[in-house]
């Protein structure tokens, strides 16, 4: 079973990276697997991978129709300001692939996690650490357990941000940096909740 490790140098987190099929992200020296305490452990795998593959048709239809040279990533690494290297589920990014860590995106705009049931834990500290990263101008947690959108967006030359918030497959949210609107209908297709009466 994955562990956490300590006192590990960057170049030995990306050894391990390219060597195991397990995910881990990078916190000052410490490697963590996916899925350890982190945003992805509790999820339902199948609703998982239904929103990721909903975000990304959405997503990608948008940067095709109105936003030239954006592009929708899955499976790939955020490096923060501070060096530390985390993994969202969903990164829209101007740019390709960083040549340094082959599955890191240079210049991410929109980074996208799927939690469950406690989303309110990431509205802590991840937000903060994303939005330190210059070109990242939207923050969004998608509720895995509920039609439930929490949208942070960093505001101009400032350390704030503001928060929206959308709830019901009959909501929708606004992403202005793809120019779209994210209808929770079209999101949630095929996730099936374990709380009924959604709508």
């Amino acid at each position: 079973m994955p562990e956490r490790r300590t006192n590990v140098s960057i170049d030995e987190w990306l050894a391990t990276e390219q060597q195991e099929q397990q995910r881990y992200e990078f916190h000052s020296g410490t490697i963590i697997p996916v899925g350890d305490g982190g945003p992805q452990e509790t999820i339902d795998s199948l609703a998982r991978k239904t929103l990721v593959s909903n975000l990304i048709t959405l997503l990608s239809r948008a940067c095709d129709n109105h936003t030239e040279g954006s592009r929708v990533f899955q499976g790939v690494q955020v490096q923060l300001s501070n060096g530390d290297i985390l993994h969202p589920a969903v990164v829209v990014s101007t740019s390709a692939r960083n040549d340094e860590f082959t599955d890191a995106v240079l210049n991410p705009t929109i980074v996208i996690e799927i939690q469950a049931h406690d989303a309110d834990v990431m509205l802590g500290v991840r937000p903060r650490q994303y939005l330190s990263v210059p070109s990242v101008t939207s923050y969004l947690i998608i509720d895995a357990a509920s039609p439930t959108i929490y949208l942070l967006r960093s505001l101009d030359q400032t350390d704030s941000h503001s928060l929206q918030y959308a709830e019901g497959l009959a909501a929708t949210i606004a992403v202005p940096e793809v120019r779209a609107t994210l209808r929770l209908a079209e999101l949630y297709e095929g996730v099936r909740f374990h709380t009924p009466n959604y709508g």
